[in-house]
């Protein structure tokens, strides 16, 4: 059996939607069967989510309202990791931004 059995050919992709959300594209790919079309993908930046959990084990949410599903909801608190920045400190600025919450240690 060949070493590349199984495997699907990538012919290249091209973005058909781009903004600092969310990037979509189109990949030009065939499967093992010969098969080949354009594959849907969604491209997702790196987030960090905050959990802040107070002296009595609450933890911090933010109620929102979500269009896409017309509905109010409850969210913890984070965002998009900027380039060159930690984790811990989007959470951090994420906590600050949205709930004027400094969070420590």
């Amino acid at each position: 059996m060949p070493a590349n059995h199984g495997s699907w050919q990538n012919y290249g992709e091209r973005t058909i939607y781009d903004s600092k959300w969310v990037r979509l594209g189109l990949v030009d790919v065939e499967a093992p069967n010969g098969k080949r079309w354009e594959y849907h993908v969604v491209h997702l930046p790196r987030v960090a989510i905050a959990l802040i959990v107070d002296s009595e084990d609450r933890a911090l949410m933010l109620r929102r309202y979500r269009f896409p599903v017309d509905q109010w909801g409850y969210e913890l608190l984070g965002g998009l990791v900027d380039e060159g920045e930690a984790a811990a400190e989007t959470d951090a600025r994420e906590a600050a931004e949205e709930s004027g919450c400094r969070p420590v240690g």
